[in-house]
């Protein structure tokens, strides 16, 4: 057990920590940054942040079918809006509940 905890960090592992955070970062500006931007109603700021978030998720599956050289471009990028858009439905119909079950108010 204490092997895990001494084993050497390869750079390899370092940099893929560095590529996913970076990645996660950029993911998150753009759907966020509309709030900033379009302050006149947050109803029009979510539907271009969902536009938004579907057009980033279509780039990433194209980027993985091409790299991958054997999937299909349409289905990954099906993949990946549908993944991507159905957790951030499920993690808004969470959150409602949970406002209503413990009466908070925004």
């Amino acid at each position: 057990m204490t092997n895990l905890l001494t084993e050497d960090v390869s750079e390899n592992e370092i940099k893929s920590a560095l590529y996913t955070g970076i990645a996660y970062l950029v993911g998150l500006v753009f759907p966020v940054l509309l709030y900033f931007i379009i302050t006149s109603s947050s109803l029009v700021a979510l539907a271009f942040s969902v536009v938004f978030a579907a057009i980033a998720l279509s780039i990433v599956g194209i980027v993985v079918s091409v790299a991958s050289e054997s999937l299909s471009i349409k289905g990954k990028v099906l993949e990946m809006v549908a993944t991507g858009l159905g957790a951030a439905t499920l993690s808004y119909l969470f959150g409602t509940l949970v406002q209503k079950v413990f009466g908070i108010t925004a």
